[in-house]
């Protein structure tokens, strides 16, 4: 069992315009598990919004707010980022590895960081390792048999197949050439 709930920065979900500058655009996440609840709140805040043009409990949810916690996560999850994505660059791998059937390894050839995984037929699948939405290095989850992104949470099969985002571009096969890393921002 996997999940990819979003959680804000603050604990509290994000429902309302996702920018000032965007007022026909309406977001509803970070529900923290709690998505059949917040999802009855947010379907009353956006509707109110959206007929009436405010809702008593739409700064309290608006994606906009900043607090001195929220703050203070933003702060501790982006140097998490960064901690991941340099570590990830900087691991060492052999080059050789003895891998049983069902299971995954992260392995070095001329110095380039390849993901195998060995299926129940013994056939190998090879991957670029580095995440497609922003180049950090991903991780075998063996309980899921997925590549997971440690900065983002997106998540590959085993053969490099997108499970879920925020990355749009599968893995590469190895001598495909390298992923290409989609480094937008949302302005």
């Amino acid at each position: 069992w996997s999940t990819q709930d979003c959680m804000t920065l603050d604990g509290i979900p994000y429902i309302g315009n996702l920018t000032p500058r965007s007022p026909n655009i309406y977001v509803a996440t970070g529900f923290n598990k709690w998505g059949m609840t917040n999802g009855m709140a947010a379907g009353l805040i956006i509707s109110d919004l959206i007929i009436k043009g405010q809702n008593e409990w739409a700064e309290i949810y608006s994606p906009q707010r900043i607090t001195p916690s929220a703050i203070k996560s933003f702060i501790t999850e982006n140097v998490n980022v960064a901690k991941n994505f340099i570590k990830g660059k900087l691991e060492n791998f052999d080059e050789e590895v003895d891998i049983e059937a069902g299971e995954a390894a992260l392995i070095e050839i001329k110095g380039n960081r390849i993901g195998v995984y060995k299926d129940e037929n013994g056939r190998l699948y090879m991957v670029d390792t580095t995440c497609t939405h922003l180049g950090c290095e991903l991780n075998w989850n063996s309980a899921e048999k997925s590549w997971d992104c440690p900065c983002h949470g997106s998540r590959f099969s085993y053969d490099g197949e997108i499970i879920e985002g925020p990355a749009i571009e599968p893995l590469k096969p190895v001598g495909e050439g390298k992923n290409r890393v989609e480094a937008r921002i949302i302005k």
